[in-house]
């Protein structure tokens, strides 16, 4: 179920017109609950390559490099750095993106508004993981992105698509 609540989350992530399809590949003005499981998969798979695409690989990657090495440093920043340098050579991203699509979604919102929340995360996200850095993490001066008005409106509308994510 977190798989699809994350990738629901992850689908949310562009604006569409109502009588268009946005990045979803939905037509905006569905609801999240007339989704037949082929649509449910649709959306995921379409939100989770935007998502990658809107915030670009080698961010992911060095995200994901800043946050291995800061657990590996020891809690030094120069030690840190010079891992996620040598990390950042060598990784490569592996895709996880496992669309779990079973089950119907109890939600009245629109593709519209999913999307318009994704566009929100996506830019959270960004801005997250370029601050992410290892002095940064380290020292604790790292906010983790909040959810936008976007969001939070899709929340109260549909608050099981964020039940298992602690939102």
């Amino acid at each position: 179920m977190h798989h699809r609540i994350h990738t629901l989350l992850v689908a949310a992530l562009a604006v569409g017109a109502s009588a268009c399809t946005g990045y979803t590949g939905v037509k905006g003005s569905k609801k999240l609950s007339e989704l037949d499981a082929d649509e449910r998969k649709e959306v995921c798979e379409n939100s989770a390559a935007h998502t990658k695409e809107e915030i670009g690989e080698e961010t992911i990657k060095r995200y994901g490099c800043v946050l291995a090495s800061v657990l590996a440093s020891g809690g030094g920043v120069p030690e840190c750095e010079a891992a996620v340098d040598i990390c950042v050579m060598d990784a490569t991203i592996e895709s996880n993106d496992t669309c779990d699509v079973d089950g119907d979604v109890d939600c009245d919102a629109t593709i519209e508004e999913y999307e318009a929340c994704g566009d929100e995360n996506i830019a959270g996200l960004k801005v997250f993981y370029q601050t992410f850095t290892c002095e940064a993490a380290i020292n604790g001066s790292v906010m983790a992105p909040e959810a936008g008005p976007e969001c939070q409106a899709l929340a109260k509308k549909c608050p099981g698509l964020f039940s298992t994510m602690g939102e």
